[in-house]
């Protein structure tokens, strides 16, 4: 987790342009970007892109 206040370089390099930003890593690959605040379907993502579950409808490829 970034503060954007503080991690400016960080920020940057992943070209977050406002908060919040859910970015999900996959090694030195971007695998999903969410910039709309969800609550219950953020543990179908994780589950999703960390525990290879089914993807979630709600889910399309923007990164």
């Amino acid at each position: 987790m970034f503060d954007i206040k503080i991690e400016r370089d960080s920020i940057y390099a992943l070209k977050v342009k406002e908060g919040p930003d859910i970015l999900f890593l996959g090694g030195n690959a971007f695998l999903y970007r969410e910039n709309e605040i969800r609550t219950a379907e953020l543990v179908q993502m994780i589950v999703h892109f960390y525990n290879k579950a089914r993807k979630p409808s709600f889910i399309t490829r923007k990164t």
